[in-house]
Parts: C-alpha cells; sequence; structure tokens
C-alpha cells in the first residue's frame, strides 16, 4: 500500500477525482484481504486522503450539476450525508467484518430520511462502478402507494414506457422482489412483473475503472444520472 495513489503527481481537481474509482480498487481490494480494525487504522490516512477528500468534492460538484435535473436535490458531502459509512451495522448480520468494501454515495429529493426517497447513486467498489436511480426498497407506505398507482392503466403504462426507453438504452430495471402475482391481475397486462417489485431503480455498471484523459468522473456519472432521472421523476410525481 506504499504506492497507494494511482497517480501520486495529480494535482488538478479533475485528475484528483477521476482517480477515485481506481483509489477505491487498490483500498478496498485491501481491505477485502484485511478486514479488521489493525489494517484499517494503519491506513486510515490513506483512506481520508484519497477517498474520502475526493468523495467530499465529488459530491459537492455532482450536486451543483443534479440541479439540472433534479432542482431540490440534496448533496451532503459529510459521512452519514450524501457519503455511506465505511463501518458495517452488524447486529443483525452472520458476516461480522467490521468494515463495507465499498464506497457509497447518494444524492437525493425529499424531506425525511435519505433512504426513504428516490434519489441517485454511485457505488465504487474493486472492479466495478455502479449507477442506480430511484428507491433501493419502499417503505410500507410508499409500497402501497406504489401499487394503487400502477393499478390504474395510463400511469401502469406510463411506467412501461419509461422501463422500455431505459432497457432500450442499455440499463437495467431493478427492485423486484415477489414471486407471485396477485390472483386477479389482468392476464393481458404490459409488462405484468412490476407487480413484483418492493423498489424501483434503474442501473447500469461498469468493470472500466481508468477514464481516459479527456474524460471527467462528473460528467461520466451525469450522463448516466440524466438517462435514468425519468424513474425518479416518476416516483416523485406518482409515489412519493
Amino acid at each position: 500500500m506504499d504506492n497507494f495513489s494511482p497517480d501520486s503527481g495529480a494535482d488538478s481537481l479533475q485528475a484528483v477525482i477521476n482517480a477515485l474509482p481506481e483509489s477505491c480498487n487498490i483500498f478496498f481490494a485491501g481491505l477485502a484481504r484485511n478486514n479488521e480494525k489493525f489494517w484499517f487504522e494503519t491506513y486510515r490516512s490513506q483512506y481520508e486522503k484519497h477517498i474520502l477528500e475526493p468523495a467530499r468534492t465529488l459530491v459537492t460538484i455532482m450536486g451543483e450539476r443534479l440541479v439540472a435535473v433534479a432542482p431540490d436535490i440534496i448533496a451532503d458531502p459529510r459521512v452519514n450525508g450524501s457519503i455511506f459509512r465505511i463501518y458495517r451495522d452488524t447486529r443483525f448480520s452472520k458476516n461480522k467484518t467490521p468494515y463495507k468494501t465499498h464506497l457509497g454515495l447518494y444524492f437525493w429529493e425529499g424531506e425525511g430520511k435519505k433512504l426513504e426517497n428516490s434519489g441517485f447513486y454511485c457505488h465504487f467498489e474493486p472492479g466495478l462502478i455502479m449507477v442506480g436511480v430511484g428507491m433501493y426498497m419502499f417503505t410500507r407506505d410508499a409500497l402501497k402507494r406504489y401499487r394503487a398507482v400502477i393499478a390504474e392503466p395510463r400511469k401502469h403504462q406510463t411506467l412501461c414506457r419509461i422501463v422500455n426507453d431505459l432497457e432500450s438504452g442499455g440499463y437495467r430495471l431493478g427492485g423486484q422482489h415477489y414471486k407471485r402475482l396477485p390472483s386477479d391481475l389482468d392476464p393481458q397486462l404490459t409488462r405484468p412483473e412490476l407487480w413484483l417489485h418492493n423498489g424501483l431503480y434503474g442501473s447500469w455498471e461498469t468493470d472500466k475503472l481508468v477514464l481516459s484523459a479527456d474524460m471527467d468522473l462528473t460528467d461520466f456519472l451525469f450522463g448516466h444520472f440524466a438517462a435514468l432521472a425519468p424513474v425518479h421523476h416518476w416516483l416523485r410525481q406518482q409515489v412519493l
């Protein structure tokens, strides 16, 4: 880990942010092999310099960009704000390793708890960048409203068009959870699988972690966020 930074000479803001995926790749690969307090504390300064600091900058810049598609976006460059904490909640998990082996960032619109609102998520881990827009899991009340909305043919068809456009653009729809469709569901209904969801989000991922010299990570993420934004808008207008 002595040569932790993928570009120790990078001094421009764009270069520092662009190095974030590769920095996450290096750091979290090491953490996955040594997921215990002594190792993490040994390299905490590296984590703060090469991951947390660029992540805070990325959150601030990304928040400014996202106003174009989500005017009331919340981008909080603090841990437990838009930056998910690295410590795992092991209380109810069989996996007792103390640290997450990825960096997650979330930008949302709405009042109350952030994860009870639709938003824009990006995720960096060894070998993967993932982007998602929408809600990972509905609250109980949101699930009731979602089912009531998709029971209305016109609103159901609007969502179907959004999903069709999303998939034709190379994105995937996530959030399907249940196994059985309602027994009284119309067998001619378009995309009946929408009734199996307990969350709704569009996603995209890649294993290409190093951006070309003429690319900016904020442009890269914003392009996918903008393409997936119709899912967010539908949820905000119809469910939340």
